[in-house]
């Protein structure tokens, strides 16, 4: 076994004239108030190697061009679809229109377990700042709430993690249910 070159693995992948042909996995992240332009830049590297519909950033939640959304993104941020909106709750309520489902991940007291979760496509998932969560106005738009199960001492883990968790499962379970043949 030997590792992929860097050159193995441009080879693989689309050319960037290729990426915005290529379908789209049918999950949107709706970034609300996060504060960290690391997190936000993490969050366009992550939605580019899931190939996700696009990001929604919401509030305060920095937009490129920043130096840091630069850094972590690797320069993502040039192709990946985005949006800005004023809050979270305009976002959910523009992608409900669009028909997305919108699901908060977040501890909430009627909150599934992903683990459990069924998905409906096309999914809006939310994300709230790491220590305040999901505003209560964009959670009261949302149709259901998820929280990925903790089996360690601590109650959360990183935004940036959790949004790993949460668009893999969802993207893997589009991938299940999907035509095969209209993935690329």
């Amino acid at each position: 076994m030997n590792a992929l070159s860097a050159s193995d693995l441009r080879n693989r992948k689309p050319s960037r004239d290729e990426y915005p042909q290529l379908p789209k996995h049918p999950v949107a992240m709706v970034l609300d108030n996060l504060t960290s332009g690391f997190n936000v830049g993490a969050a366009f590297r992550l939605a580019d190697a899931l190939r996700l519909e696009r990001l929604c950033l919401c509030g305060t939640t920095p937009v490129p061009p920043r130096p840091r959304i630069r850094h972590t993104s690797m320069g993502t941020e040039r192709w990946v679809p985005y949006q800005h909106f004023v809050d979270g709750r305009t976002a959910v309520g523009t992608l409900t229109a669009e028909g997305f489902r919108p699901v908060a991940v977040e501890l909430t007291d009627t909150a599934t377990s992903i683990e459990d979760y069924s998905p409906a496509f096309p999914t809006a998932l939310v994300f709230g700042d790491e220590m305040c969560g999901v505003a209560s106005s964009t959670l009261g738009v949302c149709e259901d709430s998820v929280y990925i199960p903790m089996y360690g001492m601590g109650n959360s883990m990183s935004v940036v993690a959790a949004m790993a968790i949460a668009a893999h499962h969802f993207v893997a379970a589009y991938r299940r249910s999907a035509n095969p043949a209209a993935i690329r």
